[in-house]
């Protein structure tokens, strides 16, 4: 027997998104003409993109809402933004994993730019173990400066490990496959991945992926093809406005 909520749960996920769950069937879906949401609305609550809430102490830039539904039970993901290709396929040249790089709780995004930087946004924190893997990135000689762009993020500037040129050159010209296969193997470490997962069918050229893409294009792949578009250099910019410039801050 199903249990109903009427009560609305926030939820943070990670630096850049939370959930609302609970009693979410009071509201009323908008969307643009893409189908995507861009606003919930209810008597009582209204969440619309470009606007800031609070949850838990964490500001979020409502930029993305996203309706999941899990044994016939509706919850909202709402994102200050999707992950960028950079932070999938360069910040594993920084070294360690997901886990050591806070990628769960503090970690918002990884940029390039000028194609010889990369960029670490984080969420600034008063937290013990952050201030000590500050300290520690800051002592890496590849570092290049740190940034203060706005009072609550801090960003990392990296020089790109010499050793890694070649495979950042592929990354930018969207030729994943090119990668080194030590490389491949190194992304797939830092994010915990196996080799069945759709980063590794991109790396690798799986065909299960190429027959996936070409029916849901409805054309034919030629072998020589990549399996995931090349990057939109707008989305892999860092911009500050993504995540603070509110047309609205909404008070839970």
């Amino acid at each position: 027997m199903a249990v109903k909520c009427n009560q609305l749960i926030y939820t943070p996920i990670n630096a850049i998104s939370f959930m609302i769950s609970g009693g979410v069937n009071i509201f009323k879906e908008h969307k643009d003409k893409n189908n995507n949401i861009v606003s919930l609305e209810s008597d009582n609550e209204n969440f619309i993109t470009g606007d800031c809430v609070e949850i838990n102490n964490v500001r979020y830039k409502m930029n993305f809402i996203q309706k999941i539904t899990r044994n016939k039970i509706n919850a909202y993901e709402v994102f200050s933004s999707k992950r960028t290709k950079s932070s999938n396929f360069v910040l594993p040249m920084i070294g360690g994993d997901r886990k050591l790089l806070f990628w769960d709780r503090l970690f918002v995004n990884c940029y390039i730019e000028n194609d010889d930087t990369i960029l670490l946004v984080y969420r600034i924190s008063l937290d013990p173990v952050f201030i000590k893997f500050q300290e520690a990135l800051e002592k890496f000689k590849a570092l290049k400066e740190v940034r203060f762009p706005h009072p609550e993020y801090i960003v990392f500037a990296f020089s790109i490990p010499s050793k890694y040129n070649k495979d950042f050159n592929h990354f930018i010209n969207g030729r994943y496959s090119k990668l080194s296969n030590d490389y491949k193997l190194k992304i797939l470490d830092f994010h915990f991945l196996d080799m069945e997962g759709q980063t590794a069918q991109i790396l690798f050229k799986s065909l299960t992926r190429k027959k996936q893409l070409e029916k849901a294009l409805g054309c034919i792949l030629e072998d020589e093809s990549e399996l995931l578009s090349i990057i939109d250099p707008e989305k892999e910019t860092f911009n500050i406005n993504i995540y603070t410039n509110c047309n609205k801050y909404i008070e839970l």
